[in-house]
């Protein structure tokens, strides 16, 4: 469906770019959550590259790539989607919650999961999801902290003068 439509999108946003693009664009939209929701994610990968394409700021679309992408474990792209999402809407709580939840459990970069996490709740601190987001914090940096401790008490143990 969207191959047809591709020429009559490309004809509309020369005439009215941005108002016509997402106008059209949002009955797609709309399947495309809908195939990522059913679990269709290679299909919704396609179609949301496809309307990406014509109108790359479309955050809905990039949005629903990442998590199709997360998905199917294709972590890389997603967050590569999300930071993009990010850097053209420093309001996304979504993506920051999501990305926050890859670097901290697939990536254990607890640099940038605290980074993210403290966007997010800046954004949402009374969301559903503050208290969860503070608790891995909270637990990232007590890793973090014991594992300062261990370095040091190693380091401690190796330079201590007898």
């Amino acid at each position: 469906m969207l191959l047809i439509l591709l020429p009559l999108l490309a004809h509309c946003a020369m005439a009215r770019p941005e108002g016509m693009l997402k106008h059209v664009f949002s009955e797609d939209l709309a399947e495309n959550e809908r195939l990522v929701r059913s679990g269709e994610y290679r299909q919704a990968v396609d179609e949301l590259s496809m309307l990406l394409e014509l109108d790359p700021k479309n955050e809905r679309a990039r949005f629903s790539r990442a998590v199709a992408f997360q998905k199917m474990g294709h972590d890389e792209e997603a967050i590569e989607d999300y930071e993009v999402l990010v850097q053209q809407n420093p309001n996304a709580h979504k993506a920051l919650y999501n990305l926050g939840m890859l670097y901290a459990f697939k990536y254990n970069d607890n640099q940038k999961a605290l980074r993210t996490f403290d966007q997010f709740l800046t954004l949402q601190p009374e969301s559903e999801e503050a208290f969860n987001v503070a608790k891995i914090m909270g637990s990232i940096d007590e890793d973090a902290f014991t594992e300062s401790q261990k370095q040091n008490k190693e380091i401690v143990d190796r330079s201590t003068l007898i």
